[in-house]
C-alpha cells in the first residue's frame, strides 16, 4: 500500500471482481488443521510437537482476517443487507445446526463428560443456535457444553452484523488511509493482549482459563473484530489496484518461520499459555500478508499447491472439518484414555498418535460427507429462495468463508 489514488472507479464498488481465489480457500484447510492440533495438544499431547500444536490455536485468527477479506471481495455496491445476510444464514447455519445436534446427543449419550444437563444444557443449546454465546461466557465454557468451538460462529455473526454498514466506507478510502486503518486495528488487536498481560499480573497458568477476562480478550466479538475488520481493508486495497510487494513463497515463509520462532521460544520456560496468546494475536500480521500475497498470486494467473485440486477440496470442506473435529476427538480420548473433562490434561505420550492420526482420517471423511450431503445442497436451496439474486454475488464452492 504504497500508492494513492484519489476515488475509487465505478466498476470497484458496483461490481466483484470476478477472479477465483483458489489459494485462499487451500489456506483454509492449513487453518483448520492447525486448530485440529490444538485440541489434539489438549486431549492427545505427543511428546515435543505438544508446544507446536497449540500454536494452532492462531487458526481462528486466519479465519476471522480471510472472513473479512473475502466478503469484501465478493462485495457489490447495490446488494443489500438483508439479501447478505440471508446468504450468510445459508452458508453457516445449517451445518452448525447438525453439529450442535449431535453435540448434544453425544452429552445425553455419555460419549463425553459428565454433566448435569437439564437447564445447564438448555440455555447452552439455545445460546449456541442463536450465535450468542460468545457474548456469555458461561454458555460455552466448562464442562457443560461439548461444542467448543462454536464460539468463534457467535463472533461472525456479529462481524456479518456490522459488514454492510463498515464495508462501504472503507472501500471508498484512499490507499494511504487503508494503510492508516490497518496500522491501528494491528495496535489494537495486539495491544488488547498487551494490555491485558501488563493490567493483571495476578494472572497465572492455573487461573487463565477461569478469568473473564481471558474470556473477553480470547472470545469476545468486540475484541476480535478487529481481525475481521482488517480483512476487510486488505481485500479493499486489492481491489484498488494494490498488490503484495511480497511473493506467495515468501510470505509462507515468513509464516512457517514465524511459528518456528514461536516453536523454539516454547521450549525457554516462558509461560505456555502466554505463549500461545502471543501466537494468536501477533499472527494476524504474517496472516494479513500471506492472504494478500496469496490473492496477489491468483490474480497474476499463477499456480501454486494451494490452488491445487485435493487443497482447494480440504478447503471446502473446512469448515464442516472444523465443526466435527473436537466431537470427534473427545470420545476417542474418553474410550482410549478414561479422559472425563476438558481440563483433565494428560501427559505427553507416543501411545497418544494412532488414535491422534485416527481422530484425523474420522474427521476428514465425515467433513465431506457433511459438506457433500448436506452442506452445499442445503445451502444452494436456501439461496435459490432469493429471486433475482445477481448473478456475480453466488460465487462457486468454496469461495466464500466459512467461518
Amino acid at each position: 500500500m504504497t500508492s494513492v489514488a484519489a476515488r475509487p472507479s465505478p466498476e470497484t464498488i458496483e461490481g466483484p471482481p470476478r477472479t477465483r481465489l483458489e489459494s485462499l480457500t487451500g489456506l483454509r484447510w492449513f487453518a483448520a488443521f492447525g486448530v485440529f492440533f490444538s485440541h489434539v495438544a489438549i486431549l492427545l499431547p505427543l511428546p515435543y510437537l505438544n508446544e507446536l500444536f497449540v500454536l494452532g490455536t492462531a487458526g481462528v485468527t486466519f479465519f476471522f482476517v480471510l472472513s473479512g477479506y473475502v466478503l469484501t471481495w465478493t462485495f457489490f455496491d447495490r446488494d443489500t443487507a438483508p439479501k447478505f445476510y440471508w446468504r450468510r444464514f445459508a452458508r453457516i447455519w445449517p451445518s452448525l445446526l447438525i453439529t450442535t445436534v449431535a453435540a448434544v446427543a453425544l452429552l445425553v449419550g455419555g460419549q463425553l463428560w459428565p454433566t448435569e444437563g437439564g437447564t445447564s444444557l438448555v440455555w447452552w443449546t439455545v445460546a449456541t443456535l442463536l450465535m450468542v454465546q460468545a457474548w456469555f461466557p458461561a454458555s460455552f465454557q466448562g464442562d457443560t457444553v461439548p461444542h467448543t468451538v462454536s464460539w468463534s460462529l457467535s463472533c461472525e455473526a456479529f462481524f456479518y452484523a456490522v459488514f454492510p454498514f463498515v464495508v462501504r466506507p472503507i472501500v471508498r478510502r484512499t490507499l494511504r488511509q487503508m494503510v492508516l486503518i490497518a496500522a491501528v486495528l494491528i495496535a489494537i488487536s495486539i495491544g488488547t493482549r498487551v494490555w491485558l498481560w501488563l493490567a493483571n499480573p495476578q494472572l497465572t497458568a492455573e487461573n487463565w482459563f477461569s478469568s473473564d477476562l481471558y474470556y473477553f480478550a480470547t472470545h469476545s466479538p468486540i475484541s476480535r473484530v478487529s481481525e475481521f475488520v482488517l480483512g476487510i481493508v486488505i481485500a479493499a486495497a486489492v481491489r484498488r489496484g494494490w498488490r503484495s510487494p511480497i511473493g506467495l513463497r515468501t510470505a509462507t515463509a515468513i509464516t512457517v518461520g514465524y511459528f518456528a520462532l514461536l516453536w523454539a521460544w516454547s521450549w525457554s520456560g516462558v509461560w505456555q499459555t502466554a505463549l500461545a496468546e502471543t501466537a494468536n494475536r501477533g499472527s494476524i500480521v504474517v496472516f494479513a500478508l500471506l492472504i494478500a500475497a496469496a490473492a496477489t498470486n491468483d490474480l497474476a494467473g499463477r499456480r501454486s499447491l494451494l490452488s491445487s485440486r485435493p487443497l482447494v477440496a480440504l478447503g471446502q470442506w473446512s469448515y464442516a472439518f472444523y465443526l466435527i473435529h473436537f466431537l470427534v476427538l473427545f470420545p476417542i480420548a474418553k474410550h482410549a484414555f478414561g479422559r472425563q473433562s476438558l481440563y483433565d490434561f494428560p501427559q505427553p505420550t507416543w501411545a497418544h498418535l494412532p488414535y491422534a492420526l485416527a481422530g484425523l482420517v474420522v474427521s476428514v471423511l465425515l467433513s465431506w460427507g457433511l459438506y457433500r450431503l448436506y452442506e452445499y445442497p442445503i445451502e444452494k436451496r436456501l439461496r435459490a429462495l432469493l429471486r433475482r439474486e445477481p448473478k456475480a454475488a453466488t460465487p462457486a464452492p468454496g469461495a466464500e468463508p466459512s467461518m
